[in-house]
């Protein structure tokens, strides 16, 4: 029982939040998938459809996929964040987030269509973000991955070391309430 206020009496609930890093070298350079920057409104709407096939892999989030895109794309729009489509043989499958952090490059957001997973795409991206890092001359690429779920796996997977760690606090987003 909490003496003050307690995220858990409001609905929240615990996650633990992995912290991934490895150097550029570590991850290689060899991809078979290229990327291609978010910027027009029909790519805007590709990365839409890349998140409505799987709403619960919106960042580990069940969101609602179109207020999830809009919250990336104005992250976007800021220059905090970029956005890529993941192309493998002429095909999208899937997308990917990156910001740039003092010497290292943040992943953010990687998501791959059902219909292309299994198949090492998501280590095939990691490896082209490292490609992104190194043209931007920086050393590594980070990542935070929640405990247990798909996106931990692939990291540590992908060659990443875990790091550290911290505990977010979330619950359900509901459509138009506001605190």
């Amino acid at each position: 029982m909490c003496a003050t206020w307690c995220p858990s009496s409001e609905g929240y609930r615990p996650r633990k939040e992995l912290a991934f890093y490895a150097s550029v070298q570590a991850l290689g350079t060899e991809s078979r998938v290229r990327f291609i920057r978010v910027t027009r409104s029909e790519q805007w709407e590709q990365r839409l459809a890349i998140h409505q096939e799987d709403r619960a892999n919106s960042d580990g989030y069940d969101a609602d996929p179109e207020s999830w895109c809009e919250l990336i794309r104005r992250k976007c729009e800021t220059g905090v964040k970029e956005s890529y489509l993941i192309e493998y043989r002429g095909e999208i499958c899937g997308s990917i987030g990156a910001m740039p952090m003092g010497g290292l490059l943040r992943l953010k957001n990687i998501i791959i269509r059902p219909a292309f997973r299994r198949r090492g795409l998501g280590i095939e991206a990691v490896r082209e973000l490292a490609n992104l890092a190194h043209a931007k001359q920086l050393q590594a690429v980070g990542v935070f991955g929640i405990e247990g779920e798909g996106g931990a796996d692939l990291y540590a997977s992908a060659g990443f070391s875990t790091i550290g760690y911290q505990t977010e606090w979330c619950k359900p987003i509901t459509p138009g309430v506001t605190r």
